[in-house]
């Protein structure tokens, strides 16, 4: 790929999920001014990531340590972070009162993919981690981002489909909304099988199928993408906390149907663990 090309930006862009982050961290002054850049997002149809968040894999490792220690206020827990630990008391404070009060503050959307095989699922590993919190390098994930609260479902999904599954074809324009592989795969009415509530995040989780011929996944973020069998996955003891208990829940709507109203809603096991020590 020719450096400073039309797919080389949007390919930086997709890297690092934002314009001003890909201008701050590339070592060198590149030869675009932040304006254009946008353009230059906007033309190749890329779905905009949804703002910088609270550190997911620090929140879920803080918030298992509570749960682990009913009853021990949050200020002694916070205490025994390590010091590279960057979420504010404050801003723990005010997730714990969202949990206790089951509010949604956040909210993100994962794909369960396949490929007409119902019984098998895309998931990578992921690029990044941080072994402190529970997020290791080479965890396995199913594709998933943040996602704004009032976008449509329909980009959220895209969003983390060009993101997590098809990066490169992304970056070469051929992900934009009314593409043809896009329309194959995406239906404009999508809706979620159900929804899974994790700390204070709604995550909504959607079924597509991918045709077979598209297999040329790329991700900055997941690597070593592959169709696995739900059983085998169920059992492997390096999922992504909160992924085990997703890909359950998709096992129940898949084999039960005809008696699940979709979408459903569910908690997860940290905010129940929380919810009913606390209630002691």
């Amino acid at each position: 790929m020719q450096k400073f090309s039309d797919a080389w930006f949007t390919e930086l862009y997709l890297k690092y999920g934002s314009v001003e982050e890909a201008i701050r961290s590339y070592p060198d002054s590149l030869p675009i001014s932040i304006a254009n850049y946008h353009r230059l997002v906007k033309k190749y149809g890329l779905i905009k990531s949804a703002g910088r968040h609270v550190s997911l894999p620090e929140t879920l490792h803080f918030f298992r340590e509570k749960a682990f220690e009913p009853g021990t206020p949050l200020e002694r827990i916070y205490a025994q972070m390590p010091p590279s630990f960057q979420t504010s008391l404050s801003t723990l404070h005010r997730i714990y009162q969202y949990m206790e009060k089951a509010v949604v503050r956040r909210h993100a959307a994962a794909l369960i993919a396949t490929a007409g095989n119902s019984g098998e699922v895309l998931v990578g590993r992921e690029v990044f981690g941080n072994s402190r919190y529970g997020k290791k390098v080479g965890d396995i994930s199913l594709p998933m981002s943040f996602a704004k609260k009032d976008e449509s479902n329909f980009d959220s999904a895209l969003r983390v489909l060009q993101q997590e599954v098809f990066a490169h074809l992304a970056a070469s324009g051929e992900l934009k909304r009314d593409s043809t592989l896009v329309k194959r795969i995406l239906s404009k009415n999508i809706e979620p099988v159900f929804y899974f509530d994790i700390v204070d995040v709604r995550v909504q989780v959607y079924e597509i199928i991918l045709p077979t011929q598209a297999s040329e996944f790329s991700s900055f973020k997941l690597v070593e993408h592959k169709y696995e069998n739900l059983h085998t996955l169920s059992v492997m003891p390096n999922l992504r906390t909160g992924i085990g208990e997703i890909l359950k829940l998709y096992g129940d709507y898949l084999y039960k149907p005809l008696t699940l109203k979709v979408p459903t809603y569910h908690v997860s096991s940290i905010n129940l663990a929380l919810a009913w020590r606390e209630s002691e």
